[in-house]
């Protein structure tokens, strides 16, 4: 009879492995197709997207300043917010294991006790004769055991939880990748625009220094005889007008200083001692090569985000499908039970209990059905969310190589503008001097010079910053292989 148990235990779990292998009910995730997509960019046949490829990894070398190639590495290292990104990786990877865990008995238990029992002499069938026979109705019992309560996976329901978990964990991966393109093409801007408001301020003191000698000449000349008070009162005017934007550039600057100081998870303070004040702003190469359309599915990590949202969702499908059918469980028990300690370890000690179970859920009142159809609309309104990403994401690399194309020449036309405003300033101070024109005509050509040459200094600027843009638009900043092994500080703190 023992022999046969075994056998019959032996047989149960081999069916139950099998029935563990059975079959995954709802659908099988396949990434949606993006025929919209065109083979080459509106402007593929611009000279300027003709140069050689430019490493989108390391995007930032490109401008050839060693001080943003620092700042980014800092960034890339200190930043908090790719810390946190980091941590949710390793937070999804625990979770993946734990939904994984459920593939195998998902309960188990060593359990062993001692109770110590007296019987009642008042209840039926318990007989006591004085000096004959009396029962002893106090004994202790001995209990030890190992015990499992599996629910076999027979549709699939776990196994589409690890698919839905191992997604998750590529969510939060292209969530790091999309966290660090964002962090660190901000801090590219952030130090463009600290150095065209250092060229800026540099501007602005030159045109202060200008107007201070056209008021102290404007006063010598009326001291002479030769000038008049509107022409005095006139550059006064002038000078302080040009002093008071010095402060707003200024409060700018330090602004951006901060910002810089909050990406590299520093406090923030002013940078002019670390960074200098050199005023020149990063130069863009006069030629990129961008791809094509299709390489945004593997480089922008938004889409891959809402790609992975979408087979998480795919897969829940098959969870909610799987609540339709009954829940196949084995139950299983084995131990020793004895009243003496000495005999609990004898083979007549041995107590055990196997068998299956079945558990379904069928007076539901319609919850099953209706959240099986909620992720069913959720899996078609994420699919619209993707091709969605996908075409925000063509816009943008649109929009930022338009920007990048045609900014060089209106930097072209601005250069053309200084140029000619500086010899009309020179040639209209020389012939003020000499009294040809009233002084008032002086101003307006100095202030048109001082107008194109801020105009110049912010064109070059938005040539950068588009190119910082189209970097970013293509998904540039990140390598495939260096989220595969997420090491983050456990408790990242600011640095002082």
């Amino acid at each position: 009879m023992r022999q046969k148990a075994k056998v019959r235990i032996l047989l149960t779990l081999l069916f139950c492995c099998q029935l563990q292998n059975g079959c995954k009910v709802g659908p099988d995730y396949a990434k949606p197709s993006t025929p919209y997509l065109e083979q080459s960019w509106v402007d593929a046949a611009h000279p300027r997207l003709n140069g050689e490829p430019i490493d989108l990894c390391n995007w930032w070398e490109s401008f050839g300043d060693p001080v943003l190639v620092a700042l980014i590495h800092d960034a890339a290292c200190e930043n908090l917010q790719i810390k946190e990104a980091g941590k949710r990786i390793l937070e999804a990877r625990a979770l993946r294991n734990v939904a994984a865990g459920n593939l195998y008995p998902q309960q188990q238990s060593l359990d062993a006790s001692l109770t110590d029992n007296r019987i009642s002499g008042n209840v039926a069938n318990f007989v006591v004769v004085p000096g004959f026979f009396e029962t002893d109705r106090t004994f202790n019992n001995w209990q030890t055991g190992f015990g499992i309560a599996w629910e076999l996976d027979f549709w699939g329901r776990f196994r589409r939880t690890v698919e839905a978990a191992d997604a998750q964990v590529d969510q939060s991966i292209a969530g790091l990748n999309a966290v660090r393109v964002l962090v660190l093409s901000e801090v590219a801007k952030n130090y463009i625009e600290l150095r065209s408001l250092e060229a800026r301020i540099a501007i602005a003191n030159k045109n202060v220094a200008i107007q201070q000698r056209l008021c102290d000449l404007s006063q010598a000349r009326l001291e002479e005889g030769a000038g008049n008070k509107l022409d005095v009162h006139q550059s006064a005017s002038r000078l302080a007008n040009v002093e008071s934007i010095l402060p707003g550039l200024e409060i700018l600057r330090r602004q951006a200083s901060h910002r810089l100081c909050v990406l590299l998870g520093r406090t923030p303070a002013d940078l002019e001692n670390v960074l200098g004040s050199t005023g020149q702003i990063p130069n863009p190469p006069q030629s990129v090569a961008a791809g094509i359309p299709s390489d945004l599915l593997r480089r922008r990590p938004d889409v891959h985000v809402a790609e992975r949202e979408l087979a998480t969702q795919s897969a829940k499908i098959g969870i909610s499908e799987a609540e339709f059918y009954p829940h196949i469980s084995l139950v299983g028990q084995i131990g020793l039970q004895s009243q003496d300690m000495s005999r609990l370890f004898q083979t007549d000690s041995l107590i055990g209990a196997v068998g299956p179970g079945v558990r379904w859920n069928l007076l539901n009142y319609g919850r099953i059905k209706n959240k099986w159809i909620a992720d069913k609309e959720a899996f078609v309104r994420l699919t619209y969310s993707y091709h969605g990403s996908v075409l925000k994401a063509y816009q943008e690399v649109e929009d930022s190589q338009v920007a990048y194309l045609r900014g060089f020449d209106r930097v072209a036309a601005i250069e053309r503008t200084v140029h000619e405003s500086s010899e009309a300033a020179r040639i209209g101070y020389d012939t003020f001097i000499e009294g040809g024109i009233d002084f008032g005509r002086v101003l307006i050509l100095q202030s048109d010079l001082v107008r194109a040459e801020d105009e110049l200094l912010a064109a070059r600027s938005d040539v950068a910053l588009s190119l910082v843009k189209l970097f970013l638009s293509l998904g540039g900043g990140w390598t495939p292989n260096e989220c595969q092994n997420v090491q983050m500080a456990s408790h990242p703190m600011v640095r002082h």
